[in-house]
């Protein structure tokens, strides 16, 4: 007697081994869909500074004075502008380092804000296009 599976004994596994593979794939793809099924998907929110239909960060409504004190005001926090449901040491904001202020007065006092709120920030350069440049030939 061989030690060695029979080759109809070996085919038997691998078919096992097939169609084991195959549910395990339709059940991931099954919960996937649900799972996007439960998705439901959230209408733009609302400024939480001025209730207007634009992101918290493009306010341009109030200056960054009023906006700071809104927010103290309202519980918002100063670094993701979110309601401050959460320590300032674990905000998500701090990750994204392109919304944070890079004032240089900001930060020789450690002072960690939004860049959209902040009064010493220098407002962004203008951007140069093609018919801002003068033309040679108009003389």
């Amino acid at each position: 007697m061989s030690k060695r599976p029979s080759s109809s004994d070996s085919d038997e596994w691998k078919h096992q081994a097939q169609l084991m593979m195959t549910a395990w794939k339709l059940k991931d793809m099954a919960t996937k869909e649900a799972r996007d099924r439960q998705k439901t998907t959230r209408p733009p929110g609302k400024c939480r500074f001025c209730h207007h239909d634009h992101p918290t960060y493009q306010c341009t409504s109030l200056s960054p004075a009023e906006k700071m004190e809104k927010a103290v005001k309202k519980n918002i926090c100063i670094i993701c502008l979110a309601y401050a449901h959460h320590h300032p040491a674990s905000c998500r904001g701090l990750r994204m380092t392109n919304t944070l202020c890079h004032a240089q007065q900001c930060r020789k006092n450690y002072n960690i804000h939004n860049a959209s709120i902040c009064g010493n920030s220098a407002p962004p350069p203008k951007v140069t296009t093609i018919e801002d440049i003068p033309d040679d030939n108009s003389e």
